[in-house]
């Protein structure tokens, strides 16, 4: 179903450029859209899916590669609780004749699977219903308004287009409604000794009126919190006292790196990083970290803004083989979040790949909720 909703989402947004292409997976075997055909002419054999499709891409191809079609231009998956979003709706016509089409815009808790006669359709959220006078062989855009649910949850958002012979096309995307994350009040008791900080890190903990300071003389494990906010902006000066902070780390203090692309201070936390980023990043099995505390699995795909980068990079070395591993992405082998034992210590490092700096300013559009949350739990004494 990520295949089909990738190849969904690509096809769209070429179809949206009015790009020219020859589509050879349409006809190609692994999309099994020829079993299927030859099922239904036939009778015999059985399709390996569902709804008369062999595969989900089957599905996909049906509605995205339609010569009447409404596509939803949409990439962002995360907003508030509540909030009422405008989004461009393409209306294709690479017909040679007018339509007439209906345009029913659903929101459900359950994903379509790109199957026009789903039976979330019929208990959905919310719903909004529009009419559309479409000329043979044009592209047109124009605005459709919608509002998330009151409630916390993940939904799918789907533009179902009839009123043209054949079973319905849709034009589906998931999102989610997070709630607004909240500083809570025991985060204020802390200092938080920020290191790289930049205009950005300043203006986060200023506006959450929490404490902060740049020197980390005098650390106090039960009063201070150590952010390396980014690591390509460290001094000389920060890491020629690094047994300041390996010392307060030993005695409980918790120190917390954020995702960087480049780490060379192997006296504080002896890993490497690596280049495997990505839009979609997993929890290990069994694994219940505080850093994750209210973040539901799916909120880890694909972040806000172009591309959706959730993970900048990856851990690696000898010192994560001994962590205990909290989030991958690609594979279980590509860890990007972690606790890191110290060398020669017996305090921990939480390393994290995680792309939260470019996530957390409410004034910007890539801004995301979830990221937001995840870097609030990360300043947390809970551990």
């Amino acid at each position: 179903m990520a295949v089909a909703q990738i190849g969904a989402e690509h096809t769209e947004a070429m179809r949206r450029a009015r790009v020219d292409g020859i589509w050879p997976y349409m006809y190609a075997g692994w999309t099994r859209t020829r079993l299927a055909a030859r099922v239904r002419e036939t009778g015999k054999g059985s399709a390996v899916w569902k709804a008369d499709y062999a595969s989900p891409v089957s599905a996909c191809w049906h509605s995205s590669l339609s010569p009447v079609l409404a596509s939803l231009d949409l990439f962002d998956a995360s907003y508030r609780t509540g909030q009422e979003v405008t989004t461009k709706l393409f209306l294709i016509n690479d017909s040679w004749h007018d339509a007439n089409i209906h345009v029913d815009i659903i929101l459900t808790q359950e994903c379509p699977e790109y199957i026009p006669e789903a039976p979330c359709f019929d208990k959905p959220v919310s719903k909004w219903s529009y009419d559309f006078e479409l000329k043979a062989d044009t592209l047109t855009d124009t605005t459709v308004t919608w509002k998330l649910p009151e409630r916390e949850g993940s939904y799918w958002l789907t533009a179902r287009t009839t009123g043209v012979p054949g079973r319905a096309v849709l034009s589906q995307r998931f999102v989610r409604a997070v709630d607004r994350p909240v500083v809570p009040e025991m985060l204020r008791e802390y200092r938080y000794i920020v290191l790289g900080a930049d205009g950005a890190a300043e203006s986060w903990f200023r506006s959450h009126g929490l404490q902060t300071a740049r020197d980390f003389d005098e650390l106090k494990p039960r009063k201070d919190v150590v952010v390396i906010w980014n690591a390509e902006n460290l001094t000389p000066e920060h890491k020629r006292r690094v047994d300041v902070l390996r010392e307060f780390v030993s005695a409980g203090g918790r120190v917390v790196v954020l995702g960087t692309r480049h780490w060379d201070w192997r006296e504080l936390c002896d890993v490497e990083t690596g280049q495997t980023c990505g839009s979609r990043v997993f929890r290990y099995e069994n694994v219940n970290h505080p850093m994750l505390s209210g973040i539901r699995p799916e909120w880890l795909i694909r972040w806000n803004g172009l591309p959706g980068t959730v993970a900048v990079g990856h851990l690696d070395g000898p010192a994560v083989e001994a962590a205990e591993k909290i989030l991958w992405v690609c594979e279980p082998s590509t860890c990007v979040a972690a606790e890191i034992p110290i060398t020669q210590g017996k305090g921990t490092i939480l390393f994290s790949q995680l792309d939260v700096q470019r996530h957390v300013n409410r004034s910007e559009n890539v801004y995301d909720p979830v990221a937001e949350g995840i870097l609030i739990n990360m300043l947390k004494q809970t551990h």
